[in-house]
């Protein structure tokens, strides 16, 4: 449906082009023109919901119609370019069109590293998780050395293959994933079975015992398996280009808005992009106008509809 509707212009030989393709589905801003010295691409989604990061971003995309959807036009624009200037969209330039810079899309992802504080409910969700590890290492052993591993692997790859696809990166990170948790789990349960050999025996119920390893266990899972799967979604999305939406989303961002201001006259556009870093409250008083609080220009960019 979209090939049919983007060749319409086009095919009418009126000399018609389509200078901009807007898309707001994915929460950033970013801008990449074409090769065809016409068409901009610009995707501008951040007025809601979570942040999307830009360091992923391509510096250069070929559009192949072999692969997939990857097309425009009937080939008219075979390359797509992230860096080129604003005021001279098909000129090449250093700095990157996208806002937030990957620069500061990087270190906001450092905020996975207070993922427990952030996200309790999947933690101790995570907890119950290494409690019944933990019974299958003491009730299960030796064999719980290859059980737990493959509980917590075949978790974690069906948790990302959702997202990221069954390759090959997938599986491997899956596997160390679940290495590292299942190691975690393993030697926390065999403490614990130690430790509470010296408990009291509770007038001879088993229930107490069982509530006290509960609760070691899942505050273990909770705490250094939330941790460890913050440090998870921190590596897979800054080095891996994995896991995007779950590392951004699970820190709850409500920073970097951004959204579009538009002049249109009879044979032109002009596309303002605005940056809010701290957008304010609602209901919130109005602050003072102090370049901390005014709306950031980060681009502009000029087209022409007609040659």
């Amino acid at each position: 449906m979209l090939e049919v509707v983007e060749s319409l212009p086009v095919n009418a030989k009126r000399n018609l082009q389509i200078p901009i393709v807007l898309s707001g589905d994915t929460h950033h801003y970013s801008r990449y023109s074409g090769n065809d010295g016409v068409t901009q691409f610009i995707t501008s989604g951040g007025g809601g919901a979570f942040l999307r990061p830009t360091h992923q971003l391509e510096d250069n995309v070929v559009l192949d119609p072999k692969d997939g959807n990857k097309s425009w036009l009937g080939s008219r624009v075979t390359e797509l370019k992230l860096k080129t200037k604003p005021d001279s969209p098909h000129e090449d330039c250093e700095a990157a069109a996208c806002y937030r810079s990957r620069t500061e899309g990087l270190e906001l992802l450092k905020g996975n590293f207070s993922f427990v504080s952030l996200n309790p409910g999947f933690c101790f969700l995570l907890g119950a998780i290494y409690w019944l590890a933990g019974l299958a290492t003491v009730h299960l052993w030796p064999d719980s050395l290859v059980l737990v591993p493959l509980l917590f692997g075949l978790d974690f790859w069906a948790y990302t293959k959702r997202q990221e696809g069954n390759s090959r990166v997938v599986q491997l990170i899956s596997a160390a994933n679940g290495a590292v948790h299942s190691t975690v789990a393993i030697l926390a349960a065999l403490l614990f079975d130690y430790l509470n050999g010296w408990l009291p025996p509770f007038g001879g119920w088993h229930l107490p015992g069982i509530v006290v390893f509960l609760a070691e266990m899942t505050l273990v899972g909770a705490l250094l398996g939330g941790y460890c799967f913050g440090i998870y979604l921190y590596l897979t999305s800054a080095r891996y280009k994995m896991n995007h939406n779950d590392a951004f989303s699970s820190m709850r961002l409500d920073s970097h808005r951004n959204f579009l201001r538009m002049r249109i006259t009879e044979d032109e556009v002009k596309i303002y992009p605005i940056g809010l870093t701290r957008p304010q409250a609602n209901g919130a008083s109005t602050p003072r106008r102090t370049a901390r609080h005014r709306p950031r220009i980060s681009g502009r960019s000029t087209v022409s509809a007609f040659d």
